[in-house]
């Protein structure tokens, strides 16, 4: 049975980039703006690799520009 539309979280993904550290480790950020389960429906990057994910809040609006080691700095609040 497929859930009430009307209750079912939604999700939007704005812009993602990959980006590769300097262990050779591949990730994808991901910019999200969350409307169902934050009641903030706020934006986060979302960092994922194949065996970590890192969600941050606060971050600067140009991150999709920014050099691949800044920006995984970021995701250790850095």
């Amino acid at each position: 049975m497929d859930p009430d539309p009307a209750h079912v979280p939604r999700i939007e993904r704005l812009e993602s980039r990959s980006v590769r550290d300097t262990d050779g480790v591949t990730w994808l950020v991901q910019e999200i703006r969350d409307w169902g389960y934050d009641r903030r429906a706020s934006s986060s990057l979302v960092f994922t690799s194949d065996d970590v994910m890192r969600r941050v809040r606060d971050y600067p609006a140009n991150w999709i520009e920014l050099p691949a080691t800044e920006l995984l700095r970021i995701s250790f609040g850095v």
